[in-house]
């Protein structure tokens, strides 16, 4: 069962960057198990996240914004690339996919991870290279 094994700690380090969502360090590894893959997560210390990208206007962000914290920082870290330049996962769907289980195993409601889900696969694409 897909399941959080940490806490997210983080620390913010600026209110301004990413057009006003600001940017957050983790002061503690973020660890998170996938029944997807089988693998367990961990996003290290010192890993500088800005949660979910979600789009200013006024009812997109009410329905999504501001919400799935652990699984955002996850996806944060698939979609990023490791000291070896590739990313800890094998692609952009894997990554996506991962932020979906993630958000249900944390609970978020399932209407609300199918908007999420959805966003990241219309205009997640320009974030992965």
């Amino acid at each position: 069962m897909s399941r959080f094994l940490s806490a997210l700690r983080v620390e913010q380090v600026s209110d301004t960057d990413n057009e006003g969502r600001g940017l957050w360090r983790l002061t503690s590894p973020l660890l998170y198990f996938s029944s997807l893959t089988n693998d367990v997560y961990t996003v290290p210390e010192g890993f500088l996240t800005d949660y979910a990208s979600v789009p200013r206007a006024p009812v997109v962000f009410w329905l999504t914004g501001d919400t799935c914290a652990r699984p955002s920082v996850v996806h944060d870290f698939a979609y990023s690339k490791g000291k070896d330049g590739k990313h800890p996962v094998p692609d952009r769907a894997t990554a996506d996919a991962l932020l979906r289980e993630a958000a249900l195993a944390e609970g978020a409601p399932a209407w609300r991870v199918a908007l999420i889900y959805r966003g990241v696969r219309l205009f997640g694409g320009s974030h992965w290279a």
